[in-house]
This record gives C-alpha cells, sequence and structure tokens, in this order.
C-alpha cells in the first residue's frame, strides 16, 4: 500500500518561489489554499526558507489553523510548517505550550484566537509550529503590526483554505494562490477569479457594490445597462462559478476599488493514492490558465518547474 508522505520544497523550488515573489520587492504575502491538498503549506515553507537564504527575519501568522500533523478530513499526514531560530511567530499560548523551552514570548496581543490567549512569540530553536489564526481583518492587522514592531523584515500570512479574507487585510502587498490534483481545478476557479479581480479603472455605467458579493446578492441586482460592477475588494468576491458565468454572459466586468496582486500560483500534483503525475498536471494547470485569460506565473516548489516571472 502506498504510504503519502507530504512533499517538501527542493532548493530549485524555493530560488524560483523567492524570483516571483520576494525578489520583486514585496513585504508582505498572504498565501491562500483554493482546496485541501493544495500545497499551501509547502508553498509557505519555500516563501520563508527563501528568505532565510537572504538572511531575512520572518514574521508568521494565520486567519486560520495550520501546523496539525493530519489532515482531518483526508487523515493523511500534513506538512509541518517549519519555522528556524529567530522567526517571529504570532499565535495562540495554547499552541506553543506543547513544547516548551523552543519559545519565547515577546507579548500578548489584545485579540484571542479559537484557542485562547494570542502571543507574539520568537523561536529559540528550530522546529514545526502550530498557527492559530485570527478571526478578524482588524485583528489580523494588529498582528502584522506588531510583528514588525518586533523586528520581522517580511512577513507571511497563512491565509488558510478558502480564507479568502487574508486578501484584504491592511498591510498584506501581494498574494499566493496554491491550487491541487486532489479535486477538479473548475473548483478552484472562484478563487481564482476573486483573487484576479482587476482594479477599477473608473468606467462609466459602473454599478457599486457594498459588501460581500454573493451568488445571492448578484440575483438581486438589476444588471441592465451596467457595464461595470465594482466591488470594495478582492475579499468581497464571494462567487460561485455560475455567478461569475452569468456576470460574463451578461457582458459585465468585475472589478475592485482595492486589490493586491496575484503574483504566483503553486501547484501540487500529489494525490493520497500516490497516483501523481506532476509534468502532466503542471502542463493541464497552464492550459487551465490560459484558457481563463490570466497570465499568471505558475510554480511547482517541489520540482522546481516554473513559468518565468515576467509573465505576470
Amino acid at each position: 500500500m502506498h504510504q503519502y508522505q507530504p512533499a517538501l520544497a527542493s532548493p530549485l523550488g524555493v530560488r524560483a518561489i523567492d524570483a516571483c515573489v520576494w525578489a520583486r520587492g514585496y513585504r508582505c504575502v498572504a498565501v491562500i489554499g483554493a482546496s485541501k491538498n493544495a500545497g499551501k503549506t509547502t508553498a509557505l515553507n519555500a516563501l520563508s526558507a527563501a528568505l532565510t537564504v537572504r538572511k531575512e527575519r520572518v514574521g508568521l501568522c494565520s486567519v486560520g489553523v495550520d501546523g496539525e500533523a493530519t489532515d482531518a478530513w483526508l487523515a493523511t499526514p500534513k506538512p509541518a510548517v517549519e519555522v528556524q531560530r529567530g522567526m517571529l511567530v504570532v499565535t495562540a499560548q495554547q499552541a506553543l505550550d506543547a513544547s516548551p523551552g523552543r519559545w519565547k514570548v515577546l507579548s500578548t496581543l489584545p485579540t484571542p484566537t479559537s484557542l485562547g490567549p494570542t502571543v507574539l512569540a520568537e523561536a529559540r530553536v528550530e522546529g514545526p509550529v502550530m498557527l492559530c489564526g485570527l478571526a478578524h481583518r482588524g485583528h489580523l492587522a494588529d498582528a502584522l503590526a506588531a510583528l514588525r514592531a518586533a523586528g520581522a523584515d517580511r512577513v507571511l500570512v497563512d491565509g488558510a483554505y478558502h480564507r479568502q479574507a487574508a486578501a484584504d487585510a491592511e498591510g498584506v502587498d501581494a498574494l499566493v494562490l496554491s491550487v491541487g490534483a486532489l479535486l477538479p481545478l473548475h473548483d478552484a476557479l472562484p478563487t481564482l477569479r476573486a483573487l484576479s479581480t482587476p482594479l477599477d479603472s473608473d468606467l462609466p455605467q459602473t454599478l457599486d457594490v457594498v459588501g460581500g458579493l454573493t451568488d445571492a446578492r448578484l440575483a438581486l441586482l438589476n444588471l441592465t445597462g451596467v457595464r461595470v460592477l465594482r466591488v470594495a475588494s478582492q475579499g468581497a468576491v464571494l462567487l460561485s462559478s455560475a455567478g461569475h458565468a452569468r456576470l460574463h454572459r451578461a457582458g459585465v466586468v468585475l472589478t475592485a476599488r482595492l486589490t493586491r496582486p496575484l503574483v504566483c500560483l503553486t501547484v501540487n500534483p500529489h494525490q493520497p493514492d500516490g497516483d501523481d503525475d506532476p509534468a502532466a498536471f503542471f502542463e493541464h494547470v497552464q492550459v487551465w490558465i490560459a484558457q481563463n485569460g490570466l497570465r499568471t506565473p505558475i510554480l511547482d516548489v517541489v520540482s522546481g518547474a516554473h513559468t518565468p516571472a515576467e509573465h505576470a
């Protein structure tokens, strides 16, 4: 029987994601998973490793829970969120209590997580960490400010599975989306579309939408004479594939007043049953991206395969 083991980023993959993200000057990046088994944690670790190579101090926080040993849905081993000595994390005190002596708690934040009080801590030694997320966008902004004040050169936000809220956090300046082979790419399309929403260009015949844009909300809108539907930000786009298709049929362009660039799409070809074909999946994603009219750079941090960052 095949024993599934989480994949690790290769040195080539670390260099490729560094060129695609950090070399372009971004200071705070949110990594968002479009599905389960998307490879988000592996991408997060690759981005962190690239900063270690640069000898820059890393800050980590999350809007979900990440770092568990086993996937709660798939019952398969998960890659750990890895930290190096000197890295800074914002997480629940309870998550650090399981490994006493590994952490130096610097402060307690006035924003609780699902597991209780939130702390800002420095890693004394390398090893895994469980990141416990903050419930509100304002809390996340406070965590990012605390990490920078404590000396983080650059910050990574673990966006968790389908947590587009990370795209809206004050201080985040770029996004990375992870997709995997476990589920059809069609299921990842709404998240990809949402995070690729273009910046508002102040066109005529624009209808502004306040709050989240869901399929139900869209069904109530009168799109007669509307050329542009404008939301506050990418994180407010909560449409399904059917909702995006309705806008396309109506000839309506979706824009946002505030956007962060989607700088990279990482791919995970690995499946728990071991039926992997990394090269074929990478090519499949390339075709899928082109068919949807997008030019987002694609990267497999395990094999190191990538499209040029200049295509962004």
